[in-house]
């Protein structure tokens, strides 16, 4: 016998149609509760309307999501058919797609509380909160739903209070929306500003005061006014671990960012921390997601721009748009989607002046350009055949791409291109500082992550191995003259001996009157510049065989003698770096006693950085990096 409560008063969608709607509805509400707390939590400058647009979009998204989930847990729901009572099936329906749309969220902090944090009771109780908002809705929807299937309840309800609650939320958070807090803590009188600009994939040599095939005068002029470092090392020629040095003065071994992909952990006090304590602004605008906030790099920024979306500023960190962005690039073309990887130079500088112009006091500004970085583009004229090269479509294609002799030319050419718009870029920036802040007191610290291989040693367009062309980078302090008044180090001055990136961090300290971090080997460069005698110290290198992961490690030291070993996992490589600048003879055999001591130099290295696993996402991979 069929129940009369199967057949409503009015006439229905189907179960799906009607589940699909309603996931639509609790789908919109979440995108504005997720919304808002982007825009309270965001470390980004939003305006207002900025605000409202991200609580919009999340709202669009979300509601989308909440319409595909809601489609599929109809279609479960529906399966019973005419045996179970509709309410019933319309209940069961709503009910799983708030508990899938729950999980959607909850289930990734559940996943990092359990495994990267090792804490399996509030794991559990992030699932548990899944379990209960479902529930809960589960009990609602079968009152309201029974009640509406005699005629006795509202037949729209949850599906239009549902959405108008979510775009309400747009408009608190308009309301609510103003720049990310400031220091705590008013500096010291005469505290002086740092810059520090890191040019991604700059090769030493090809900036003019380095001996370049490039034309570089902004760079160069820093270089004649300031301090030049002739030989300054990246311990691992990749974007985060070098980065991750920079902001610690650690070695990656110590801060255990040994490859992209890895976080940086709060273990550690930064230079940004150290500044930020003392009453600095602090903020970090960054090109690449190699470089984002996912980094941990974020640590003691009061900003920290890595919203790279051309539409709404923050969509990027919407759940829908980070879980989506991987398989949009695993199953569509990259080359199609620039602007979800990395950020145009001009973009970045113009968010950055608008922030330093925009506040009062000393400040840490974090600039990150990324163009030199593969994939090359033509940025002015050169041989033929460069504009003819897309390689952002060769990167594109399946690894071990057979470069022709012709496109190896282009590509120089394109790299140098790049390289010289950016010494542009650079200009437009120190212009924006000097017209909107002024540049008295302070230090601009130029130096890049690591540098690049373009063809050299049969590695071609990337930056894996540990030769020389990916290890040194250019590393240039400049400040203005000031009239009246002793510069901070003799204009002009070249550093020989080697130093490496790790010594950024107490640089920029030791420039602030800012205490320098302990416990580090961060050596401040300034005072090298002025005389200071402090011995050199070995370098000890880490990176990778090939651009996949797969292919295993490479460990080095490269010591201030000018001797260099290498150790793979098929045998090692010795070079007199003072003999033979480009690393073509390998004399390993000759010198049992160097690669003697550089085998027991790197089992240290090897044993502390045992256990440290990388991953590569399809994000990395888009840029270059393999698994």
């Amino acid at each position: 016998m069929t129940d009369e409560l199967d057949f409503p008063v009015a006439p229905e969608p189907s179960v799906v149609l009607r589940v699909a709607t309603i996931g639509a509805a609790t789908g919109a509400l979440a995108g504005g509760v997720e919304g808002l707390g982007l825009t309270i939590g965001a470390k980004i400058v939003l305006g207002a309307g900025a605000a409202a647009s991200l609580v919009g979009a999340t709202v669009v998204l979300d509601a989308a999501l909440g319409l595909v989930l809601g489609v599929v847990a109809g279609a479960v729901a529906a399966v019973p058919g005419r045996r179970v009572m509709h309410w019933k099936r319309l209940r069961a329906g709503a009910a799983l797609t708030v508990l899938l749309l729950a999980l959607f969220f909850l289930a990734p902090l559940a996943r990092e509380l359990w495994v990267l944090q090792d804490r399996r009771v509030p794991a559990m109780g992030m699932i548990a909160l899944a379990t209960i908002v479902a529930s809960t809705f589960w009990f609602n929807a079968g009152y309201w739903l029974r009640r509406e299937s005699i005629g006795a309840g509202p037949v729209i309800g949850w599906r239009v209070y549902a959405p108008l609650t979510g775009l309400l939320l747009a408009g608190v958070a308009a309301l609510t929306s103003g720049p990310p807090p400031g220091p705590t803590r008013v500096p010291t009188a005469g505290s002086r500003s740092v810059v520090l600009l890191t040019i991604d994939t700059l090769r030493r040599d090809h900036v003019g005061a380095y001996g370049s095939v490039a034309n570089t005068p902004v760079l160069d002029k820093l270089a004649r006014e300031g301090v030049l470092f002739e030989d300054a090392i990246t311990p691992t020629p990749e974007t985060a671990p070098s980065h991750a040095s920079m902001l610690t003065g650690r070695h990656p071994a110590e801060h255990r960012v040994i490859a992209n992909g890895i976080p940086l952990k709060n273990g550690y006090l930064t230079a940004t921390e150290q500044l930020a304590i003392s009453g600095y602004r602090t903020g970090a605008f960054v090109s690449s997601f190699a470089a984002g906030s996912t980094t941990g790099f974020g640590q003691g920024f009061q900003v920290y721009d890595d919203e790279f979306s051309p539409l709404v500023r923050g969509l990027g960190r919407a759940r829908v748009a980070r879980l989506g962005l991987p398989l949009l690039l695993r199953f569509g073309n990259p080359a199609a989607f620039p602007w979800l990887l990395e950020r145009k130079a001009p973009d970045t500088i113009g968010q950055a002046l608008s922030w330093v112009g925009g506040g009062e006091g000393p400040f840490f500004l974090w600039v990150h350009l990324f163009e030199p970085h593969a994939p090359y583009e033509a940025r002015g004229a050169g041989v033929p055949s460069a504009a003819a090269v897309d390689h952002r479509a060769i990167l594109a294609q399946e690894p071990g791409y057979a470069y022709t002799a012709a496109e190896e030319l282009a590509l120089r050419d394109l790299y140098r291109q790049e390289v010289e718009y950016t010494d542009a870029q650079v200009g437009t920036l120190l212009e924006g500082l000097k017209s909107s802040v002024g540049l008295e007191n302070v230090l601009i610290l130029v130096v890049a992550d690591h540098g690049e291989s373009l063809g050299e040693h049969g590695i071609k367009f990337n930056h894996h191995g540990l030769y020389d062309e990916v290890l040194r980078v250019p590393l240039i302090a400049w400040t203005p003259p000031v009239p009246g008044e002793e510069p901070s180090f003799p204009p002009g001055t070249r550093v020989a001996r080697q130093v490496n990136v790790g010594d950024v961090a107490n640089t920029l300290l030791e420039f602030s009157g800012v205490p320098l971090l302990s416990g580090t080997q961060s050596l401040p460069l300034l005072s090298l510049a002025r005389g200071a005698d402090v011995p050199a110290r070995p370098v000890q290198l880490l990176g990778r065989a090939t651009a996949s992961l797969r292919a295993g490690q490479l460990y080095g030291v490269r010591d201030p003698n000018g001797v260099k070993y290498i150790e793979r996992d098929d045998g090692a490589e010795l070079y007199d770096l003072g003999a033979d600048p480009g690393e073509l003879v390998d004399i390993s055999v000759d010198q049992p006693a160097a690669v003697t001591s550089g085998q027991l130099n790197v089992a240290q290295l090897r044993e502390q950085v045992g256990g440290v696993e990388a991953s590569t996402s399809e994000m990395l991979k888009a840029l270059g990096y393999q698994d």
